[in-house]
């Protein structure tokens, strides 16, 4: 199955499951994907995967804004405390963000990303309906 199938699958599936379809392909992997990087969902990557890949995104766009709009603006601004404090909101926000995706991943009951969708038994095909539930 085709990595843009296997996106398609997933959206439909989350929208059967009461989710969000952006959950599948929020708009910074849109991005990715358009420049030929497959890389999965967040829902299936690895705790420290999110954790790193979304802390480290926000961390750095988040120090820069505060940085050019109100920290440099700031008598004796301490550049060494803005850095850690973008990196302690990085972490943050990276750890928050990767318990929620795993904790969603374990309430609806995915596979790993190389298994999505589901094969129903001796079939080539996805199973057709909720995914692995019996669609007989």
């Amino acid at each position: 199955m085709k990595f843009k199938d296997k996106v398609e699958a997933l959206e439909t599936y989350l929208v059967e499951h009461g989710e969000k379809k952006r959950m599948a392909s929020p708009p910074l992997l849109r991005l990715l994907w358009k420049f030929g990087l497959e890389v999965p969902p967040p829902i299936f990557l690895s705790f420290g995967k999110i954790a790193l890949f979304l802390g480290g995104y926000f961390g750095t766009f988040w120090g820069a804004f505060m940085y050019f709009f109100f920290w440099r603006k700031k008598e004796g601004n301490d550049i060494a405390l803005n850095i850690t404090q973008a990196v302690f909101s990085g972490v943050l926000f990276g750890v928050f963000m990767a318990a929620y995706f795993v904790r969603k991943k374990q309430k609806l009951k995915l596979p790993d990303w190389n298994h999505f969708p589901p094969q129903r038994e001796n079939d080539t095909e996805p199973a057709v309906g909720a995914y692995g539930e019996n669609a007989s």
